[in-house]
């Protein structure tokens, strides 16, 4: 029954008549990963001993202060086009399992992120925009078969930034990306990663029917544990190729790139990890006030060690997973 119910919501929702104006959106999404393929030249069978599943929920409601107009561009480009100033808020849920049987050990971990922020345009068509995450969760682990003491996790995140229309399609930003997470054990501070990247790029559209985006960025992340701090060098870069096809519906594939390289190592020793996250999703808008999103991931972490007697070691862990995301305008 409440099946049913659910379904009959959403198809009058879908099959409303369309709104000349929207002032509010609120988006629902679930999605989840689990891994899917594991390469080593180092560790015999890999595949049956690393073993990551990851889950998030998220809500978040955002108010335009201009309301969007219904005109002929598609929907999914008329906020980049009017770009009103915007206020949001929002909740993530964070779940996590992680097994190694190389160990043994078993991690689980569960985390809650707040979020909040908004831009503000001027009349010359720059925006400033600011956005913040706090949050806490907690890990629980087993090696061996013994519980270990949980250990609290603190999370803050923050991104802030500028951003100017040049025309009508296209726009160019930079902005500070910035992370803290805090690991504590028993009361006592256990390790704490702090990360801080910087971006360049812009993001345009070309006869309401293809749109692109890419940025560059870099920066530095240093992970403090045991009195030892590892600083490493971070390099990004993020694409984006996205279809409209006609008012509705709207295609995309996103890549993102990141190196995070070992600084300041001993001669001959070489600590790497590089990330790849490939985003094909496609979004359909059941009418001006209601739309809906199904994007398939694909993510592969490669670490490379290098020791000047063992030589080179490589890991490369890949997740694959789907999500589902709804937006409702009012």
């Amino acid at each position: 029954m409440k099946k049913l119910i659910m379904f009959a919501v959403l198809f009058c929702l879908a099959s409303a008549p369309a709104l000349a104006d929207v002032s509010n959106e609120v988006v629902v999404g679930l999605k989840g990963d689990s891994t899917s393929k594991v390469e080593s030249n180092y560790i015999a069978d890999p595949e049956s001993k690393i073993d990551t599943k990851n889950s998030l929920f998220t809500v978040q409601y955002t108010h335009f202060f201009t309301p969007l107009k219904d005109d002929d561009k598609p929907i999914d480009l008329r906020q980049f086009y009017q770009h009103p100033s915007t206020l949001s808020a929002g909740l993530a849920f964070i779940g996590q399992k992680d097994k190694d049987t190389r160990i043994p050990s078993d991690v689980k971990g569960s985390a809650g992120v707040l979020q909040f922020g908004g831009e503000y345009f001027f009349p010359t068509n720059t925006g400033l925009f600011l956005n913040i995450g706090l949050g806490g969760g907690t890990l629980e682990q087993t090696v061996a078969g013994v519980s270990r003491p949980d250990t609290d996790v603190a999370l803050s995140m923050f991104d802030l930034g500028v951003r100017q229309y040049i025309g009508q399609s296209v726009a160019l930003h930079l902005r500070f990306h910035g992370e803290s997470t805090e690991f504590t054990q028993s009361g006592f501070p256990d390790e704490t990663v702090d990360s801080g990247v910087t971006y360049l790029g812009g993001r345009g559209v070309i006869a309401d029917v293809v749109g692109l985006m890419l940025e560059f960025g870099g920066g530095k992340v240093e992970d403090e544990q045991g009195g030892i701090t590892i600083k490493s060098d971070i390099a990004a870069v993020n694409f984006e190729i996205a279809g409209y096809i006609g008012k509705q519906l709207t295609l995309r594939l996103a890549i993102a790139a990141e190196e995070e390289k070992m600084t300041g190592a001993p001669a001959g020793v070489e600590h790497k990890t590089t990330t790849a996250r490939t985003t094909l999703a496609g979004r359909y808008w059941f009418s001006e006030r209601f739309g809906m999103e199904l994007p398939l991931y694909a993510e592969s972490i490669e670490q490379k060690d290098v020791f000047p007697v063992i030589g080179e070691q490589t890991l490369k862990t890949t997740n694959s997973g789907i999500g589902l995301y709804a937006a409702f305008r009012f």
